[in-house]
């Protein structure tokens, strides 16, 4: 356990350190073409922090057979969309992102498994003081909003400015060019993705309130997602995609405050079951 919490602490002090950093450059336009490797890098170290959250807050076994199952199904639809078009739409990814597992960049499987993994355990904290008796479908309702939402705000910047991927259909329809048929695929997906993530990983059945202890850092994947969230406002906002920001904005602040008002309020220690 000690070494999962090293690993897990290592791995997210480093993407806290070039953070700030990170968030500068993409907004004021100076990442150069060799640091583009910094993109990939950064997505496989927040997955990698996911996995080791995983591991320190469940076990080893649960944590390795999550991230299996969640970036094999990340790998199959993504390799069945881009040569497809089935479920997302028309797209092709470009070399932007390397290294590549056949046509899916790797940093995309890692992405998925990040952004299922902080906003379950996001949800779940969330839950936890504004709806208690909040029933497991609700949870994983909740969790799914959470992740097309944060599909909702990347995909302008990773599509018009940074050109992780190309969407090859009208681009005059849908969300800043992107088709409709790509957000309902992401909320099908997710909605999958959660189930297939809470059969892993629960011992027998979800409860409320959690308990909070900072040995097990439940801080971790609520600042990931917020972090995430934080990033692609700004991107969206300083590109003059203002909705995208503004719906940025509208997610991640009341998550936020209900997330410090949970805290502050110290959650209860005795969980209860829910049906």
């Amino acid at each position: 356990m000690k070494l999962y919490k090293y690993l897990l602490l290592a791995s997210f002090s480093c993407y806290c350190l070039v953070y700030p950093g990170s968030i500068f450059q993409l907004v004021t336009n100076q990442v150069s073409a060799d640091q583009e490797w910094m993109a990939t890098a950064m997505l496989v170290d927040v997955g990698i922090v996911a996995l080791f959250w995983l591991a320190v807050n469940y076990d080893f076994k649960k944590a390795f057979f999550s991230g299996i199952a969640l970036l094999g199904l990340g790998f199959a639809v993504e390799t069945l969309g881009e040569t497809t078009g089935f479920p997302f739409g028309s797209y092709v990814y470009t070399d932007a992102l390397y290294p590549k597992l056949w046509i899916v960049p790797i940093a995309i499987l890692f992405a998925w498994l990040m952004i299922i993994v902080s906003s379950y355990f996001t949800a779940r904290l969330i839950l936890s003081w504004a709806k208690p008796g909040a029933s497991v479908h609700t949870l994983v309702i909740f969790t799914t909003l959470l992740t097309v939402s944060s599909d909702l705000l990347m995909e302008p910047v990773a599509f018009h400015v940074h050109g992780y991927w190309l969407w090859t259909g009208d681009q005059n329809s849908g969300y800043y060019g992107v088709p409709l048929s790509n957000f309902i695929a992401w909320t099908v997906i997710s909605y999958i993705m959660v189930w297939v993530l809470i059969y892993v990983i629960r011992d027998k059945k979800i409860v409320f309130p959690i308990e909070i202890s900072p040995l097990r850092y439940h801080f971790i994947p609520p600042m990931l997602y917020l972090m995430n969230l934080m990033m692609f406002a700004s991107l969206n906002i300083s590109n003059q995609f203002y909705l995208a920001g503004i719906i940025g904005i509208a997610v991640g602040f009341p998550c936020l405050f209900l997330l410090l008002r949970g805290v502050a309020l110290r959650l209860p220690l005795k969980p209860r079951n829910i049906t």
